[in-house]
This record gives structure tokens, sequence and C-alpha cells, in this order.
């Protein structure tokens, strides 16, 4: 940016209130708020809002505003406005009202048409793919998820939340906890976990679903007791085990709600979804609280087990049980509970417990030769460049309460919530481990989390606010995708 200007701040004082209609102020704000820069009304004034705007503006780009309006502002705001509307083809644009939806506004459009096809989307994506308020089917949304990819966002707005202050437990916290450490809930078990599958599931598989297991148990600790459910790809055979899995994990007359909710989820593992994916389920409120977590192997086109074919596919099934093993390890170490407390310090923000438990079972992989770390770096870092030009603005702050994360699915999809707690997060937390330690990481923030909370725990551990770290986050990211992919494995070569 050249420092040397020719200012025009006299003109804009002396000027400002008579050349409201049309003056060198009227026409930057209308700049800054059609790129979704808030520089407040449309009014002359070079106040603290148009400041601010133009500040983030050129933050946005990298670069220091120096709070000098001039002829220069003027070339990077046309130039700006000139890739926007060429990005933003007319013929490509999605009418839609986004701001329409719950949770909005989403963007800075009066009509709210937040986002436009790429100008070399598919006709099958743009015919057939279409946003609604109503809620779709299952099968819908993964059939055309990858139109998404096709789509470019305008400038988001964040989710505005106030974090709760107050990070001492409520008095149902405080009675949850006496109950769990009764039970042991935050304390190893010398009951072995049990793995249970549909009769399709090959034993090659459940062997690998096995080493996961216990290769994260060796690492992590036995924390339980501890049920495993392996979904096959026949729906005929998944009813016996969405029984036993209710009839472990939820009360005696919670069969009927489980098996709509959870069983399922199960089912569409059986005959949607291709497979590869699991979730976690944390019954700590049953008086004898139980540990669980649920499989499916990858899966082909005809919905066969890719791992007959494909030896490699084997180290996904042992990579997913190291991720869902984790989430039992994070659940023993939130003793602190409350139902439907989303602003709780205790509750754990999801790119934290998503990504945490991905980074475990990279890491875990890494030694084991089930991937290459440093390649799925690589990866990791194109593909977060990517979400962030496609949809600028958004970040995993969006997803720390569990409102903002409906926010998010409600804008953009699962989609956006994946690439924002399984990449954009993944990058956050190897920048952690890399300050830190993977211990650091995966052992002393827990232990501090289980007494005081995750908000605490992270200040403690990483002797940052975390709104400082999200900060550190965002610079990190503009940089070069090649210096972010240095940073990011350097230690790796000398662990």
């Amino acid at each position: 940016m050249i420092l040397f200007r020719i200012t025009l701040i006299a003109y804009l004082i002396i000027f400002a209130s008579s050349f409201a209609i049309s003056s060198p102020i009227t026409d930057a704000q209308r700049m800054l708020n059609k790129l979704g820069y808030n520089a407040g009304p449309v009014d002359g004034a070079y106040g603290k809002k148009t400041r601010n705007a133009l500040e983030q503006f050129y933050n946005n780009k990298g670069e220091k505003f120096d709070k000098v309006l001039s002829q220069n502002e003027f070339i990077d705001l046309n130039q700006a406005i000139k890739k926007i509307n060429k990005k933003y083809n007319s013929n490509l644009f999605i009418d839609y009202d986004f701001n329409s939806m719950k949770g909005a506004p989403f963007c800075n459009d009066p009509k709210g048409y937040c986002a436009n096809w790429k100008n070399d989307a598919t006709s099958e994506c743009k015919e057939n793919y279409k946003f609604s308020n109503d809620q779709k089917s299952t099968e819908y949304h993964m059939k055309f998820e990858h139109c998404l990819e096709e789509i470019n966002f305008k400038e988001f707005i964040p989710y505005a939340f106030k974090r709760n202050k107050d990070y001492s437990p409520t008095p149902k916290e405080k009675i949850n906890s006496v109950r769990l450490i009764k039970q042991n809930w935050d304390k190893k078990t010398n009951i072995k976990p049990a793995i249970i599958a549909t009769n399709d599931v090959p034993e090659i598989i459940m062997d690998a679903v096995k080493k996961g297991l216990d290769t994260s148990i060796d690492i992590l600790g036995n924390f339980g007791p501890l049920k495993v459910f392996v979904v096959g790809n026949d729906i005929s055979l998944v009813e016996p085990l969405i029984k036993e899995f209710c009839k472990w994990s939820k009360g005696p007359d919670e069969y009927i709600h489980c098996s709509k909710d959870q069983g399922e989820a199960m089912r569409e593992m059986a005959y949607i979804y291709p497979g590869g994916n699991g979730f976690a389920d944390h019954s700590w409120y049953l008086e004898k609280p139980v540990q669980t977590f649920v499989h499916n192997p990858l899966a082909g086109e005809q919905n066969e087990f890719l791992a007959l074919k494909y030896k490699d596919e084997l180290f996904l099934d042992s990579h997913v049980a190291a991720h869902e093993y984790f989430h039992v390890y994070q659940a023993a170490h939130t003793i602190f509970r409350e139902q439907d407390n989303d602003n709780s310090a205790y509750r754990l923000p999801r790119w934290m417990e998503e990504s945490n438990a991905e980074y475990f079972a990279w890491v875990t992989g890494n030694k084991n030769n089930w991937i290459n770390i440093d390649e799925r770096i690589s990866e990791l870092v194109h593909s977060v460049a990517r979400f962030r030009e496609r949809v600028p603005g958004m970040s995993i702050k969006d997803i720390e309460q569990e409102g903002g994360t409906q926010r998010v699915k409600n804008y953009c999809g699962e989609l956006c919530i994946g690439s924002l707690q399984y990449e954009y997060a993944l990058i956050a937390t190897i920048l952690l481990a890399n300050q830190t330690s993977n211990d650091t990481l995966f052992f002393d923030f827990y232990k501090n989390h289980k007494r005081i909370g995750w908000v605490k725990a992270f200040e403690k551990t990483f002797r940052m606010p975390v709104e400082e770290f999200y900060s550190s986050l965002e610079i990190f990211l503009k940089k070069p995708t090649n210096q972010q992919i240095e940073q990011l494995t350097e230690k790796n070569r000398s662990r």
C-alpha cells in the first residue's frame, strides 16, 4: 500500500454535510456496504463506523489502514467491487432470499441474495439443488451435497453471542458431578469394551476396528463401560443392533424415541451413507452411566465393503475407531453436566470436540502407518483456503455454541459445518499442539477442563484467552498456503 497519499481530509470535513448525496465519503460508504462491510448509513460523515469498515476491509486484504481516506482507497474499493461483480455474475445469481431463513441476516444484501453459482457450476446442480426453508430428506442432501461446492457465498455475517462469564458450575452441574464421580464416570475401568456388529460385517473389518480401539485405549486409558456397534450395509440386519444399542445406552422408557433418533441414523448408515463414519453417545444421565460409539465401514457405489477389495481402507476403520474413542475420553473428562445448557463453561465447543478427536486419530494413525500426517496437512490447508474463498467471513467461532452451529446449518448445510469442525478447526488444533505439545493438548487440557471448564482450561493450558487465539488463527490463515503448510508440518519432522 502506497504510503504517500494526496489526502482529502480537509475536503471531507468541510463538505461532508453539503455533499451527503454524492461525495467521496458517501461513495466510499456505498461501496463498503456493497462489499459487506458495515460503514453505517450513507450520510457523508467520516465517522467511527466508516473508519472501522475501511480498517476491516484492509485487514482482510492483509494490509494496514492508516485511517486516511484518499484516492488510493477509492481505487482499492472499486477494484474490489469489480471482482465481486465478476464473481457474482448476474446470470448465475441464486434467486433466493437467504435472509428469510432462521438465524438471518446472513449477508448484507437488501434482497437476501447471498449466493451465486460458480462460472463452471454444473447444469445438474443448478437445475436440481434448491434452497428452501423446508427440511429436505437425508437422501436428497446426500445426493446433491456436492452442489454446495459449486456455490460462492457473499461475506457472512458472524454469529453474535455472549459467552458466559460465570465459570462456576450451576447447581444442577454440581449435583451431576457428585453422582458421576460416585459412579466412576471419570475413572479408568477394568471392564473390557464390547464390539457388536451386524452379521454381514467381515472379520477383517472387525479386526481393524478393534486395532484402532485397542491402540487408543493404550494411549488414553480404558474409560467406560463401553460398547461399540458396527453397522454393516444390509438394512435387513440392522434392527436387532438398534434394539441392543437402545437397551444399552438409553432408559427403559426411551426405546421409541431412540429408534426414531439414533436408530434412524443407524438405518441410514446401512443404506444411504457411503460409510467410513460414526457417532458417539454418552449416557451420563443414566442411573448406571455408560459410553457408546457406532461405526459404519466404508462402502462403494453398490454398497459393498471396500476393505475387501482395497486393504488400505482398513486403516480408515482403525482411524474412525480412534476418533470415536477420543470422544469417549472427552466425555469421561466432563463431569459438570446439565442438559440443554448451551452456554455452559463445561460444554466443549463443537470445533474443539471434533477437531481434537480427528487430530488424535491423525497422530495415532501416523505412528501406526495408517496415514501420512504431512500429506494430510497439505490437503487440509488447501481445502480450508478454498472454503474461506467460497464462504468468506465464516469461522470456527460461529460453531462455538449450538445456536451458531444451527445457524450455519440453516445457511449452507452440513457441508459447511463439516468444513468448519473437521478442517478449519483442525488447523486450529494443530497450531495449539505445535505451540505446546500433543501431550499438552490430549492430557493437560482435559485434566484442566474436568475441573474448571473449557474456557478457563484453554487459558491455563495454552496461556492465552480464547478470543486472542481466534484472532491469531485468522492472521495465520491469511498467510500463503505454502507458508501455512511449512509451519504446520515443521514440528512433525522433529517428533
